[in-house]
């Protein structure tokens, strides 16, 4: 079989053979059809051998570890107990051994030859092991404890047990600083130099033979096919590794394709790990690739900038932990060019050394000019200016004052050195407060219940900060940018419908004008920046989602709509692989939906939703395991969903329903205690618990209504300070209330009906200007007041609707181009009265008739007009006939 096929078949093997029964066939299906074969051919094999011969040839080519039961457990080998194994090898096993016969219980780790493993070659390179483990003697290396032969006469050694965590795992759990992180790597690099000044090259540097002590000391692991450079007999280095399957994620190209291997594979190496502490990232993704996808990759691509990682790159195994995010302005230039350095391929190109990568570490922490840059007089004067601020601003003040005079020059040192102090607070306050307290602690904390009390504290904290240093950042395109951002997250937290926050609407709309003023202010002075525009385009679309979604102001929000759809658009044909660009121009046709929806163009509302859908689906296919990507496809559904339930398509509305709802369930599977997702299920429940009762279909919509009901009253009860959580239990409450009334039982009804109209008016009373609460407080009464109708108390039913019909006319004037709000109205209208056309006809009451005769009048001028300008939804047309067949059989008493 040809070399590099086979060593694809090899590849593909062991991850398969890792697997999981239940996923193998997948992962087989992906593979191609000459490759699968002989995979399969593998795996048969594997299943069907009953020999002892059949392990060890898998084990002894590296494709597979020993999973028989360990007989060594509880045995003794030597002077040592063994406890447990710790892991397994092609060649040999790691055990926890405590030692006996000794004042002082140790434990180790003893690695120990498997029977079956011991051929000429392997022994040699066990024994080769044991030298190169002899041989080193450093702080953040496994020391070498003992070695012997076991009664069985087979060979083992003993090191020093690490009690720690994977290097990786390390840097999640104890939420390393940059510095930090650069720490602990500068102690790796130093036992790797060691090891090369012994003259052993180690060939797997990876996170997992990296174990970080609870103090933080990092002890490098495992040079089971560490090479020694001095020993004459290669074969014996390498044999048992020709057959093992490497960790190719970091190894360098020159081992990807057999060459020669020297120190230049661990600086390598060495890079891959630097830019995965920098970034969470790997610079390649090799995962279930072919042996010639591998080479080409690692071998030709060139690798990105830590800098600009976090969209094209791969995640590591942690991917799904909260790992503090370095600021990339932090790794741009230096870090970047370090990296990159250690990344080179040709080995030549590299750091000659393991010291001259941890040297510049070095520099870079203390500001010195880093080799990996080139030297250019204005790199080094700008380091040399930043280490010595003070000196060289000194400087400047002897000149001045060599030329002004020492009593001017004093007097302005003095106001000088008051100025920068104060600039430079002023700046660390702005970059800690957006980083720490902003950034990194709302979104710590904007998917967990009960959170809304820490960002009212978040607001609390930083609107004081965020408003002096406003005063101060004129013409500071740094300053000026940050404090953007800051208003934008301020913002969000205040009102943003679209997020967990505390219902300060007037607030939320003040921040983001804010954060729209600065960005303009940026691109006005710097008209070709990319990263302003993009801001620009982003303040100015969340200001229309406050107008549009949180205080009802149509006209406004639709003038930032299209002023934020056109920057967006203009952006895409620059550069139509802008996958930023992409994500927020499909999250703002959504948006430009929702107001055409609200003016009553569902068809123009409809359209935007599907654009929205179509650039998601590109970009999942792009991103196929990204959270943010899969939520942009089910809110798409439900949105067109919601359009053709307005428009009285109920059926096809719960067809998306459903296909948004799996979308939620397949990710709540793995995030069970995502608030987030069960918001949306909840949603969704209620959505189509709506749709059916509209087609009568109550035992569904019952049991839908139900489940939302309890979901929604658990994440209530979690965080009942949380606005967008409050008003989503009304909605629930309404539904199960409509529901009640339809099963006849009205006082049941009004008791859930009365809960959802006493939460909103509540809502209201903290923030009269919170027009969606008004909005809500009206719904809720035209509701209960049919409760009352169905109970036949039809004074108790004109009271909630005469309270409806003002506060409907108040919405519909400050917003008159929304249709929803005009149909609401209208609605209100036809039911008050047909509610006081029942009283007239009671109480044979003319002044009735003509009161009610009006209110249908009205009633029937605004659906009439709505129909007429295609802005209808489908049930309105019913109630236009409703309202003329009902005005036909009353003509008489009206006095027509």
């Amino acid at each position: 079989m040809e070399t590099e096929k086979w060593k694809t078949i090899k590849l593909a093997f062991s991850e398969i053979y890792e697997l999981p029964a239940s996923e193998r066939s997948d992962r087989l299906a992906q593979l191609p059809a000459d490759i699968r074969s002989e995979v399969e051919n593998l795996l048969d094999a594997d299943r069907q051998a009953e020999d002892f011969i059949a392990e060890p040839f898998l084990i002894v080519n590296g494709l597979a570890a020993d999973q028989d039961e360990d007989k060594w457990i509880g045995k003794e080998i030597d002077d040592y107990h063994v406890l447990e194994r710790l892991g397994a090898g092609g060649m040999g096993a790691v055990y926890l051994a405590e030692r006996r016969n000794s004042d002082l219980k140790q434990k180790v780790a003893l690695k120990l030859i498997k029977r079956g493993m011991d051929s000429d070659a392997i022994l040699k390179r066990f024994a080769v092991e044991r030298r190169i483990l002899s041989s080193l003697d450093h702080p953040n290396i496994a020391r070498l404890v003992d070695g012997g032969i076991s009664s069985e006469g087979l060979p083992y050694f003993v090191m020093e047990f690490v009690d720690g965590k994977p290097l990786n795992k390390y840097l999640i759990e104890n939420q390393l600083t940059l510095e930090e992180r650069l720490g602990v790597f500068r102690q790796v690099c130093s036992a790797v130099e060691h090891a090369h000044k012994n003259l052993v090259v180690h060939r797997d540097l990876k996170p997992s033979n990296i174990l970080v002590t609870g103090d933080g000391t990092p002890k490098l692991l495992d040079f089971g096919i560490a090479k020694l450079l001095s020993d004459d007999d290669e074969a014996a280095t390498n044999t048992a590794t020709r057959g093992r399957v490497f960790t190719p994620e970091y190894a360098s190209p020159e081992q990807i394709l057999g060459q020669t291997v020297t120190t230049a594979a661990d600086i390598y190496s060495l890079g891959v790990l630097l830019f995965e502490l920098l970034t969470r990232h790997r610079p390649y993704d090799v995962k279930g690739k072919s042996y010639e996808e591998i080479v080409r990759s690692i071998c030709e691509t060139a690798p990105p900038k830590p800098s600009d990682t976090g969209q094209n790159n791969y995640l590591t195994e942690e991917r799904e932990q909260e790992v503090p995010q370095i600021q990339r302005s932090r790794l741009r230039g230096d870090l970047d060019n370090i990296v990159l350095k250690a990344l080179r391929k040709e080995p030549s190109e590299r750091y000659g050394s393991v010291r001259e990568l941890d040297d510049d570490i070095g520099r870079f922490l203390h500001g010195m000019p880093v080799l990996a840059r080139p030297q250019t007089v204005k790199y080094r004067f700008g380091k040399y200016v930043k280490r010595h601020k003070a000196g060289v601003f000194a400087a400047g003040l002897v000149l001045i004052s060599l030329i002004a005079g020492a009593s001017i020059a004093t007097w302005q040192a003095v106001v000088a050195q008051r100025e920068r102090a104060k600039a430079e607070k002023r700046f660390n306050d702005v970059r800690k407060l957006t980083n720490a307290f902003l950034f990194e602690f709302q979104n710590a904390v904007k998917d967990l219940p009960g959170s809304t009390p820490a960002r009212k504290m978040v607001i609390d904290r930083a609107l004081p900060f965020l408003d002096s240093l406003a005063q101060e950042a004129a013409d500071d395109d740094s300053l000026q940018n940050e404090l953007a951002e800051s208003y934008c997250n301020l913002g969000e937290i205040q009102g943003h419908p679209s997020s967990p926050n505390v219902g300060d609407v007037s607030g939320g709309i003040e921040s983001f004008r804010k954060a729209k003023q600065f960005a303009d202010d940026l691109v006005r002075r710097h008209p070709e920046n990319r990263n302003y525009r993009f801001s620009l385009a982003k303040y100015t679309a969340m200001l229309g989602d406050m107008y549009g979604v949180a205080s009802y102001d149509t006209p406004r929000a639709v003038e930032n709509y299209q002023s934020g759809l056109a920057l967006f658009e203009q952006l895409l044909i620059e550069d139509p692989a802008d996958l930023n660009v992409m994500k927020a121009l499909a999250a703002l046709y959504e948006r430009v939906g929702n107001i055409k929806a609200k003016t009553g163009e569902l068809d123009a509302a409809i359209k935007h939703y599907r654009e929205s859908l179509a650039i998601s689906e590109q970009l999942l296919a792009l991103e196929p395991a990204s959270v943010e990507r899969q939520r942009d496809i089910y809110i798409s559904y439900y949105e067109i969903g919601r359009a053709l339930h307005a428009d009285g398509k109920y059926r096809e509305a719960l067809e998306h329903y459903l296909k948004g709802r799996t979308a939620v369930v397949d990710r709540l599977a793995a995030e069970t205690n995502s608030a987030d997702l069960q918001r949306n299920l909840a949603i969704v429940d209620d959505l189509s618990a709506n749709a059916y009762l509209q087609l009568g279909e109550i035992a569904l919509a019952t049991a839908l209504s139900n489940k939302a009901l309890a979901v929604r009253q658990k994440l209530f009860a979690a965080d009942p300070t949380n606005i967008q959580v409050y008003g989503d239990l009304t909605v629930s409450l309404d539904t199960a209330g409509d529901l009640r009334v339809k099963a006849g039982d009205v006082p049941g009804a009004l008791k859930l009906l009365g809960r959802s109209l006493e939460m909103r008016e509540a809502a209201l009373k903290r923030d009269p200007t919170m027009t969606l609460a008004k909005r809500y407080v009206a719904i809720s009464r035209n509701k209960i007041a049919n409760a009352y109708r169905v109970k036949n108390d039809l004074t108790a039913a004109l009271a909630q609707l005469e309270h409806a019909v003002t506060l409907n006319r108040e919405l519909s004037r400050d917003d008159p181009t929304n249709m929803e709000l005009l149909r609401e109205l209208a609605a209100s209208l036809q039911s008050r009265g047909e509610t006081v056309a029942l009283i007239a006809a009671r109480e044979r009451d003319p002044q009735k008739w003509l009161e009610a005769r009006d209110l249908l009048d009205e009633s029937l001028k605004i659906f009439t007009e709505m129909r007429d300008n295609g802005r209808s939804y489908g049930p309105d047309n019913e109630k236009v006939t409703a309202l003329n067949a009902l005005l036909r059989e009353h003509k008489q008493e009206f006095g027509r």
